[in-house]
């Protein structure tokens, strides 16, 4: 239950405000970190991101 919990508190929010605002996380990282996270948890599976697509992802390429 508590991980519904969680979900409901950044997506009725939004991630990019929750990270900023409870985290403290800079404007640069919690956009670009929203911009790789979101993507993924689209529920329309046609509009999800791939595997392929987080890996290429220049949140996560950078970061290397």
């Amino acid at each position: 239950m508590k991980v519904i919990a969680c979900f409901y508190f950044v997506f009725s929010r939004g991630l990019y405000d929750v990270l900023r605002e409870k985290y403290e996380w800079s404007e640069k990282d919690a956009m670009e970190f929203s911009a790789f996270l979101l993507p993924m948890l689209d529920f329309n599976t046609d509009k999800r991101a791939t595997a392929v697509q987080c890996i290429e992802h220049p949140w996560l390429r950078d970061a290397v």
